[in-house]
């Protein structure tokens, strides 16, 4: 199917629904995230500080939105990476298997995205599942005007269940294709109107597409405790998860990389295995009059081993010699990340002005202690492009000028302020800045290094009527540079200028926005793993989300993006036939950032207990490397699920990939990809007890 007619149907489909959606005014606008109640679930105790929660107002001057629990059970989605399919602007991607990784508004999510889980930050590769969250939230654009550094292109947050003042125990168990079972628990227990405790757990293994077999399980305990006036929250979560990453495939003229899509070129010695520790404690304190304080303390590490083998490329010359390039990297990590943050929250009238205030000061120490190993594999005995047989415990020659090891220490401490002044209910400003002063000690390839950074955030919103209100702003954020950056140490930043549109009716949200967000002071690798500050990048677009309900009580969410990603400046050092040499990839568009991306979901419960949802998401052509020498081609992809509820049980089924469309995803490098799953089923049952 083409671009063209892939694009027609699923904006048809969605506008077809807009007028219809109109006429009902019965249930909530959001009705989609909110369509079922849980028994068992009253409202949660303490709120917990997300995106949300940090933003004064209902109508932010910025895009943000937000994917429910009922959503994500409907839809049989288990990570994070599945829950961002239904968001606008964002390409999920896989990263080798063993992290989340996605594009948002072009730029890839391990450099340009902050992940929190509660608020507090993530490290970089981590793989989030959501059998303990309530709600995704995302805010893209530049967020270091609340959260700092990294949140240079967008901000994501994990909102977890917390306890409910009822007492109860949830099991579902589920199994699906490629040998996928997993057993969850959400056991609750109230000990009194305003204290509980609520666990949950989660089991789960896969062999997973393409062999690369997995092995997790986690356990979430949270107890809640609340007053009149104070309320407090402490969690601690374990993850345990075992994978195998997955190099792909190599892309070598010449080949189709689909006819490689069924051969594995990894070695014996792959292995990724992560151990993460959170612990987080949430106090919300009820001032004097509109005066709230609220204090999070958080702490959290990752453990992380990992033996992967990277594709750099391959050589096809038939009969004669035909090899695949190969390396095996070797990562010993372990990520510190201990914070604190106090804010203050009230409201303040000066004259016709009422001014909706959150100051905050945030304290944080970051420790990263790394040891990274590089050896070169098939020298004893070359890895053919067909057919690769790998042997066992195949010789390893060591590569120790690409090696690295370091230990990182960054200390930061950050005040910032917000402010919502609302002069009419026709007319309102948000302005905020964020100061951060981050101080820098390495070993090793780290240099002691100090950056101080202002993430400023204005924002104006004009009201047409109750319905219509558009909004404007300006944001930016930063990124310090690593501690592999050699030269002149400049922090990378974005900014962006974004014009929205709202319109909220009956049931009908809808949500045009306009953006442009630049990247500077890329960091770009050498050929010897050294990080130089010489790129640039820009993005501008036009996204579009839509959610309502039909007056036959019929639930739909559309998402379209239209993004025009290009590298203004970017020169990387890579191998050619004559050696390496400086190539300037300005003007090309950057890797994984489509200019469309869309997705429908539709959904329907019947008084009987039965429901069924259906959807498709386009994606449209992109480009595998900088150099835009290999391009996947634009794929529509058709998922459905049916559920019945009876008594306590419910059962679900759904079906991803339903067309078996061949495609392609990030690999971790630009010389390979990694062919996507075909089509998937998965089943589940769920008690209510």
């Amino acid at each position: 199917m083409t671009s063209k007619r892939a694009l027609v149907y699923l904006l048809s489909a969605a506008l077809a629904a807009v007028p219809l959606a109109a006429q009902e005014e019965e249930k909530p606008a959001d009705s989609l995230t909110e369509e079922v109640e849980v028994e068992g679930q009253p409202p949660q105790l303490p709120a917990l500080s997300g995106v949300a929660a940090r933003l004064p107002g209902d109508d932010v001057p910025a895009s943000l939105t937000t994917i429910s629990q009922p959503l994500l059970q409907d839809q049989m989605v288990t990570t994070l990476s599945d829950a961002l399919q239904n968001v606008a602007g964002v390409n999920v991607q896989t990263g080798n298997g063993p992290f989340d990784l996605f594009i948002l508004r072009g730029f890839d999510s391990v450099s340009s995205a902050l992940v929190l889980v509660d608020g507090a930050p993530e490290p970089e590769s981590t793989m989030l599942h959501l059998y303990n969250v309530d709600q995704v939230e995302v805010l893209k654009g530049a967020g270091g005007f609340l959260y700092g550094g990294r949140a240079l292109a967008g901000t994501i947050n994990l909102a977890r269940k917390a306890p409910v003042p009822r007492s109860f125990v949830n099991f579902a168990l589920e199994a699906g294709s490629y040998s996928f079972y997993e057993a969850q628990v959400d056991a609750n227990h109230e000990f009194s109107e305003n204290a509980g405790l609520r666990v949950n757990g989660l089991w789960q293994t896969a062999d997973n597409f393409r062999d690369a077999e997995s092995d997790v399980w986690a356990i979430n305990p949270t107890f809640a405790w609340k007053n009149d006036r104070t309320r407090l929250l402490v969690s601690y979560e374990r993850v345990d998860e075992q994978r195998l990453p997955d190099a792909g495939v190599p892309l070598v003229a010449g080949i189709d990389p689909s006819d490689l899509s069924d051969f594995n070129y990894a070695s014996s010695y792959d292995n990724s295995d992560q151990k993460i520790d959170r612990f987080q404690l949430n106090l919300e304190h009820q001032l004097r009059g509109s005066m709230k304080l609220r204090a999070k303390v958080y702490h959290t590490r990752l453990d992380w081993e990992s033996d992967g083998t990277l594709i750099s490329g391959g050589f096809y010359f038939p009969p004669f010699f035909e090899e695949t390039f190969r390396t095996l990297t070797e990562l010993d990590d372990t990520q510190r990340m201990t914070g604190a943050q106090v804010e203050l929250a009230a409201t303040v009238e000066t004259g016709s002005v009422r001014h909706e205030i959150l100051a905050g000061l945030e304290l944080g120490s970051q420790k990263d202690e790394f040891s990274l190993r590089v050896g070169l594999l098939g020298l004893a005995a070359p890895t053919p492009i067909f057919n690769p047989s790998i042997p066992a415990n195949e010789f390893v020659f060591p590569f120790p000028q690409a090696g690295r090891s370091g230990k990182v220490e960054s200390d930061i401490l950050s005040p910032y302020v917000i402010d919502r002044m609302v002069f009419s209910d026709r007319f309102e400003l948000l302005a905020g800045a964020r100061f951060d002063r981050i101080d820098v000690e390495g070993e090793g390839t780290a240099q002691d290094r100090e950056h101080e950074e202002v993430s400023p955030f204005l924002g104006v919103v004009l009201r047409a009527n109750d319905e219509i209100s558009f909004y404007a702003q300006y944001s930016s954020s930063f990124e310090p540079p690593s501690s592999l950056t050699v030269g002149e140490a400049e922090p990378e930043e974005g900014e962006q200028i974004e014009l929205g549109l709202r319109y909220k009716a009956g049931n009908t949200v809808a949500t045009l926005s306009v953006f442009d967000l630049e990247k500077t002071n890329i960091a770009i690798p050498s050929n010897q793993g050294i990080l130089r500050r010489n790129g640039d990048q820009e993005s501008r677009g036009v996204e579009v989300e839509l959610t309502g309900r039909t007056p036959a009580e019929m639930a739909w969410r559309f998402a379209y993006a239209y993004t025009e990603a290009e590298l203004v400046e970017f020169t990387e050092f890579v191998q050619t036939a004559n050696g390496f040499v400086f190539v300037d990839y300005a003007g090309n568009t950057p890797t994984f950032a489509p200019e469309h991306l869309a997705s429908l979901w539709l959904s329907k419960r019947f008084a009987s207990g039965f429901g069924f949802g259906v959807g498709s998401r386009y994606v449209g052509e992109q480009f595998v490397d900088n150099a835009n020498t290999w391009e996947i081609e634009d794929a529509l992809f058709f998922d459905a699920a049916a559920f019945y509820a009876f008594d306590k049980w419910q059962l679900n089924v759904a079906v991803e990939n339903i067309g078996d469309e061949e495609t392609f995803t990030r690999a971790f490098t630009q010389a390979s990809v990694v062919p996507a799953a075909g089509t998937t089923v998965k089943g589940g049952i769920r008690l209510v007890m």
